[in-house]
C-alpha cells in the first residue's frame, strides 16, 4: 500500500485498529500457549532427516503436510538451535503484520469515506476460522496473509497500471502458492482475469512478458508438487465433490461451532453443531444467490471466484486433482465475505446481515472455546508434574507432538509407544493391547482416547488413577497410572 494512498484515506481507523490489535494479542497468546499440534509434530519430526534441497524437490516429506515456506522455517529454526514452540511459529505470527495492512488496504481501495463503526464489521476477519493459524505452525497465515496483499495488488494493477504493483502482485501470489499449494488457483485467476482486461483494453506491457518465465517455472513447481502429492498422500485433506460434502460447504462448516465449548453436555443436548450448520448454510443461500445474481460484475472478489473454480473444475476433470477443503480454501473467507462485508456497510441488506450475525456468532463461540480448551489440563503438563524420572507410555492415539514433547520438554526421558497405528478401525485388536500392556511391567501409564476408555474401564478398578487430560486438537484422552506396585 502506497502511503499517498494511507494519506488520502487518513491513518488506520481506531476501531479498525483495535479490533486488529486485539487479533494479534489472541494469535500470540495462541501461538505461546496452546499445544503442539498433530500436523505441527509431523512437520518438526519430518523435516528433521531433511535437507534444504530434499524438502524443495520433496523427495521424502512428500505429502500435503508439507507446507513448504513452512517446513523450510521449521528446518531453519532446528538448525538455529530453537526449542520452543513459539519460535517454529513465528513465522506465522510475523504474518500478522501484513495481513492487517493488506486487509485493510484490499477491502478499502477505491470506497468512499465510511465512519469509524462501520469497522466493526471487520470482526470476523479476526477471529476463528483464520486467527487461529496464525499462532500456529503451519503454511495457513502466511498464504493468507499474502493472498490478501495479491488480491490488493491486483486492484492496483485494474485501476492504476502501476508495474510495481504488477510485479508486488507476482511476488505476494507466489509466496501463498509456495505456502499452501491450493492458493495458487485463486493466484491464477487473478492473473487471468488481469491478463483478459489487459487484452480486451489493448493494453501490451513489456513488464507481462517478462513476467512469463518465472510465472511458467511456479507454474511447473506447483504442477510437481500437486502431482508428488497425488501420489503420495493417502490422507488429502480434499474431496472429489465441489459443493455437497466439498470445497464450498467445507469451507462453511469452518464458520459453525466446534466441539470445543466449555459446555459439552449442551452441546449434545442441543445438537448444537447441527445447528450451526443449518443456520449458516440456510442464511447462506439467499446471500449466495444476491451476490452472483446482483454483484458479480461490481466486486472483483467474486469474479476471481468463479474463474478459480472454473480452474478447480478444470483441473479436477483433467488432472484427476481432488478439491481442496474446509482450511485448505480459507481464501474463501476473503473472497465472499470482503463482498459482504460491502454489501452490508453501502445497502445494510437484511439478509447479508442476518447471515453476517450468525457466522460471527458462532465464530465468536470458537474463540471462547480456543480460549477455554488451553486452560485445561493437558497430558503433558500432567507428566511433567510427576517425579522426574524416566517413563514408558502405552497410547491408543497415535500422536506426532508426542515426539516433539519427547524431546523438546522431557529430553528423552519419557517414550510413547503405541497400541493402534492412525485411522485404526480393529478396535479387538486395540483392546487386546490394552490388557496386553497392563500386564506389561514396563508400562508406566496407559493413555486411552475416550471410545477406547469406555470400552475398557472396567479393567481400571481400584489401584489406578484415572485423570482425563486434552492432547493435541482438544483430543480428550485418560492417563492412566498404576499406584499399587
Amino acid at each position: 500500500m502506497s502511503l499517498s494512498r494511507l494519506k488520502d484515506r487518513g491513518t488506520f481507523p481506531s476501531l479498525y485498529l483495535l479490533i486488529s490489535t486485539l487479533g494479534f494479542l489472541f494469535a500470540l497468546y495462541y501461538a505461546w500457549f496452546h499445544l503442539w499440534e498433530f500436523d505441527e509434530g509431523w512437520t518438526y519430526l519430518s523435516v528433521q532427516r531433511e535437507s534444504f534441497g530434499d524438502l524443495l524437490a520433496y523427495r521424502h516429506f512428500n505429502i500435503a503436510n508439507h507446507h513448504l515456506i513452512n517446513s523450510l522455517w521449521f528446518k531453519t529454526m532446528q538448525l538455529a538451535g530453537c526449542r520452543s514452540a513459539i519460535g517454529f511459529r513465528a513465522l506465522s505470527l510475523l504474518s500478522y503484520l501484513p495481513y492487517a495492512w493488506f486487509l485493510y488496504a484490499a477491502a478499502t481501495y477505491k470506497t468512499e469515506a465510511w465512519s469509524n463503526r462501520s469497522y466493526a464489521w471487520f470482526t470476523l476477519f479476526f477471529i476463528p476460522p483464520s486467527i487461529v493459524y496464525f499462532g500456529a505452525g503451519r503454511g495457513y497465515a502466511l498464504a493468507i496473509a499474502f493472498f490478501v496483499g495479491a488480491l490488493y495488488y491486483l486492484k492496483v494493477c485494474l485501476e492504476e497500471r502501476k508495474a510495481g504493483a504488477y510485479w508486488k502482485l507476482i511476488l505476494c501470489g507466489a509466496i501463498s502458492s509456495l505456502a499452501i499449494v491450493s492458493f495458487f488457483y485463486p493466484f491464477a485467476a487473478m492473473l487471468a482475469y488481469l491478463f483478459v482486461m489487459q487484452f480486451r483494453s489493448r493494453i501490451r506491457s513489456i513488464h507481462t512478458i517478462l513476467s512469463g518465465i518465472p510465472l511458467l517455472a511456479l507454474t511447473l513447481y506447483i504442477y510437481h508438487i500437486g502431482k508428488t502429492i497425488l501420489l503420495n498422500d493417502v490422507i488429502i485433506n480434499g474431496s472429489d465433490s465441489l459443493v455437497a460434502g466439498g470445497m464450498y460447504s467445507t469451507f462453511l462448516a469452518t464458520l459453525t461451532l466446534y466441539n470445543i465449548t466449555p459446555f459439552p453436555h449442551l452441546y449434545d443436548l442441543l445438537r448444537l453443531e447441527t445447528v450451526s450448520k443449518v443456520t449458516v448454510m440456510a442464511t447462506f443461500l439467499p446471500v449466495g444467490f444476491i451476490l452472483i445474481w446482483k454483484y458479480l460484475r461490481k466486486y472483483k472478489e467474486l469474479l476471481i471466484l468463479v474463474i478459480a473454480t472454473l480452474l478447480f473444475l478444470a483441473s479436477h476433470f483433467l488432472l484427476q486433482a481432488k478439491y481442496p477443503s474446509d482450511r485448505s480454501v480459507l481464501y474463501l473467507l476473503y473472497l465472499i465475505y470482503i463482498p459482504v462485508v460491502l454489501v452490508i456497510i453501502k445497502t445494510s441488506n437484511i439478509f447479508f446481515r442476518i447471515h453476517y450475525f450468525i457466522a460471527i456468532f458462532w465464530s465468536a463461540l470458537n474463540l471462547v472455546g480456543f480460549i477455554y480448551i488451553m486452560n485445561k489440563q493437558d497430558i503433558y503438563t500432567a507428566l511433567e508434574q510427576k517425579p522426574v524420572r524416566p517413563y514408558t507410555v502405552y497410547c491408543d492415539w497415535p500422536n506426532f507432538a508426542d515426539g516433539v514433547y519427547s524431546q523438546l520438554r522431557f529430553q528423552g526421558r519419557i517414550q510413547f509407544h503405541y497400541m493402534a497405528k492412525s485411522y485404526e478401525t480393529d478396535m479387538d485388536l486395540v483392546d487386546r493391547n490394552v490388557k496386553a500392556a497392563l500386564s506389561d511391567p514396563h508400562a508406566d501409564f496407559i493413555v486411552l482416547q475416550k471410545s477406547a476408555w469406555l470400552r475398557n474401564k472396567a479393567l481400571f478398578g481400584s489401584g489406578y488413577e484415572v485423570q482425563p487430560v486434552l492432547s493435541s486438537g482438544a483430543k480428550e484422552l485418560y492417563l492412566i497410572q498404576r499406584t499399587n506396585p
